[in-house]
């Protein structure tokens, strides 16, 4: 219980750390935040989640806060870039390339993980996985079909016809008597 309470605490301390790093960039003109070291920050925030009030249903576990802690940092090169380019009326060449440096990294590793969901889609024991799992089931598809469908071309009907053909019939099988 301890160590689980820890890495979500660590965990927390880290995101809550980014986050107001993040923030005290994009807000530099509140000079009481800049005042705020973050472990003061994390400590408030977590006793604001543990004091019962209706916070405490956003209170993060510590795969939620590993999963924003990765998503924040896939996304800082985004906003590194965003920055640069709006800090100027109109972009120029020697801001140009330095832009194009930081988002190259974040555009591989998307079309990476687009490329690992298409090939599982494709793979009935990987759909058939999902369906079978109880924190899924078909969650994933009643609320990503409008995704799926237009930047997958699959729906659900696909999905099911495509697993139905790797599945043998039952008149295909043999008959055992026993």
């Amino acid at each position: 219980m301890f160590d689980s309470h820890h890495n979500t605490a660590n965990n927390s301390a880290k995101f809550l750390s980014l986050l107001s790093q993040s923030l005290l960039k994009q807000v530099p003109s509140i000079p009481a935040l800049k005042s705020i070291a973050p472990s003061k920050l994390c400590k408030s925030c977590v006793h604001f989640f543990n004091e019962g009030n209706n916070a405490a249903k956003y209170h993060f576990s510590a795969a939620k806060w590993t999963q924003a802690n990765s998503l924040m940092q896939l996304l800082e090169p985004l906003c590194e870039a965003t920055k640069m380019l709006c800090a100027s009326n109109y972009p120029t060449l020697n801001k140009a390339l330095p832009i194009y440096i930081l988002i190259q990294p974040a555009s591989l590793i998307i079309s990476k993980i687009e490329n690992y969901l298409l090939e599982a889609l494709k793979k009935p024991f990987y759909v058939c996985a999902m369906f079978l799992d109880p924190n899924f089931k078909v969650s994933f598809w009643k609320n990503n079909k409008i995704f799926i469908g237009k930047f997958y071309n699959l729906s659900r009907f696909a999905l099911f016809q495509g697993i139905c053909r790797k599945v043998p019939h039952q008149s295909s099988r043999k008959q055992h008597s026993f």
